[in-house]
């Protein structure tokens, strides 16, 4: 009922032992304003329960499926052979680790394919070198003449010698189909190479020491002839007295060296630090340096950026390179990424 403008309401029960009623009256606003105030709770709690759900499903797609896309598009372009292929994106979760570690593949993909073909480029080089130095007409000429005046002498023992040495030369120097050979197969055509020129010009001496435990292990072709031959034209071909070339070879647990010396007595300061120079440089400018530079980077390409050549002065003040690399040990056991 309505009293002056506000609402009651009025229930009553029949008495009968009282031959009467019992009657409440409480007004309607008392009985509906805790169903207002519980219904204006429910109203705000679904209020923010849709907005939680909003922002909780903004950052799951911010934060789980931009990266997940962003790494599912970066393996797709790594298929395809775009090995540059970098995730820029900057989060601050798990993802943030997988991101960097594909980067950092990314990058040893790269990194690790321009090595191979620089090395492929270099031992090419290498063999074209090699194969424009054994037709060389003076190197063969020289060789061929003194074939023909032993034969005129009557010498057929300098002869067989000459021959043998020659024949082994270019039969391991035209072998390209080997990329890596034993150290004692090198050492031998680099003692071919100097016996030849030691038959030609007496005053040529050489040596090699290097024990028998480094001969098994397996080199790059072609690291060891291009420094012989610089040791022999640059350093002791010019000499007047006896020109003498020296290999030695040292092993400290897998770290290995090969030092090559000449007693040419002509090597400078200022043209040691230019021939460093342009190792270091990357660029061959002079022909000595050529035969360097490409057996530097080969060996680094191979066993790393610490291994390479080192040049210095030797005693006699000719020119010491030594050729070092270290061999990486085999771990059969697979490392636990976590």
């Amino acid at each position: 009922m309505n009293v002056n403008g506000i609402s009651y309401l009025l229930s009553y029960s029949d008495v009968q032992v009282l031959d009467g009623y019992v009657v409440n009256i409480v007004p309607l606003s008392e009985i509906l304003t805790p169903l207002r105030v519980t219904n204006r709770f429910a109203y705000l709690v679904l209020g923010l329960l849709l907005i939680v759900g909003i922002v909780v499903s903004w950052l799951l797609y911010r934060n789980v499926q931009v990266p997940l896309r962003a790494l599912v598009k970066g393996v797709q372009q790594i298929k395809m052979g775009q090995y540059k292929t970098r995730i820029p994106l900057q989060v601050k979760n798990e993802f943030r680790l997988i991101i960097s570690r594909f980067n950092e593949m990314s990058d040893q993909i790269q990194q690790l394919i321009e090595n191979v073909l620089e090395q492929q480029l270099l031992t090419h080089e290498a063999e074209l070198k090699q194969l424009q130095s054994q037709i060389n007409p003076h190197f063969l000429y020289n060789s061929l003449s003194y074939v023909i005046s032993m034969t005129k002498l009557n010498r057929k023992d300098a002869v067989l010698q000459m021959a043998y040495h020659l024949s082994d030369y270019y039969r391991y120097t035209t072998r390209v189909e080997k990329q890596l050979v034993k150290l004692a197969d090198e050492l031998k055509n680099a003692a071919d190479y100097l016996s030849i020129h030691q038959m030609r010009m007496k005053r040529i001496s050489y040596g090699i020491d290097v024990g028998s435990d480094m001969m098994d292990i397996e080199v790059p072709r072609l690291i060891l002839q291009p420094i012989v031959e610089n040791a022999l034209i640059h350093g002791v071909e010019n000499l007047e007295d006896v020109g003498i070339v020296t290999i030695t070879g040292k092993c400290i647990g897998n770290e290995y060296s090969l030092i090559v010396d000449d007693n040419g007595g002509s090597m400078t300061f200022e043209r040691l630090h230019d021939l460093q120079k342009q190792l270091v440089s990357r660029t061959g400018e002079r022909s000595e340096a050529c035969g360097l530079l490409n057996v530097h980077r080969r060996l680094q390409l191979r066993y790393g950026a610490n291994s390479g050549v080192e040049l210095s002065i030797n005693a006699v003040s000719g020119l010491r390179v030594e050729l070092h690399w270290t061999e990486k040990a085999v771990d059969d056991e697979a490392v636990n990424r976590g």
